[in-house]
């Protein structure tokens, strides 16, 4: 294993990276004390061995009502990338990033407004096809956690999850039958 630094900005503070599906290093950043301490979020692109860093977008990302923070999931199609409560489109793409627009995504009705919902989603995800995502909403009830997945549809000003299906079981936590000390 080879451990190596990477050239950056030394105004950059490092919140977050992964890598994009064309290759390079998305990485999400605050530049200054003030924004350390609110929503205010930097996004740049550069290639692996630190060269070409380009920001992609900067501004504030309000998670919305029950979120579980904000998460940066790249699209393969390497023109979105999935925050949870958003989705970031860049124009032409992710690695080319000219313009940038955060879209709002609509979750099943009733899963931010429940009184038993803890985190509306945790663990999100977007599968290879660019339109399905699975996601775990979080519950205060004893219930614990339900997994989902539907697929995400753009429209005029925001994103909706339709088709969704619960791919969990209800039940949180069992005792193994067989086995006392194991659970299910």
């Amino acid at each position: 294993i080879k451990v190596t630094d990477l050239p950056i900005p030394d105004n950059v503070k490092i919140v977050s990276a992964t890598y994009t599906h064309s290759g390079k290093v998305l990485l999400t950043y605050k530049a200054n004390d003030i924004q350390e301490k609110n929503d205010f979020y930097n996004l740049a692109v550069f290639n692996d061995d630190g060269t070409d860093f380009r920001n992609i977008f900067s501004d504030f990302i309000k998670p919305c009502g029950r979120a579980n923070g904000v998460r940066f999931m790249c699209f393969q199609d390497n023109k979105r990338i999935l925050l949870g409560d958003y989705v970031l489109e860049c124009y032409p793409d992710i690695d080319n990033c000219e313009s940038s627009e955060l879209v709002f995504i609509e979750y099943p009705y009733g899963l931010r407004n429940n009184e038993f919902t803890a985190m509306c989603w945790s663990e999100i995800i977007i599968a290879p096809d660019n339109e399905h995502m699975a996601w775990t909403t979080l519950r205060n009830d004893g219930v614990g956690a339900i997994d989902f997945i539907g697929a995400l549809k753009r429209y005029n000003d925001r994103y909706i999850i339709e088709d969704v299906q619960i791919i969990s079981t209800l039940s949180f936590v069992e005792k193994d039958s067989v086995h006392n000390s194991y659970i299910l």
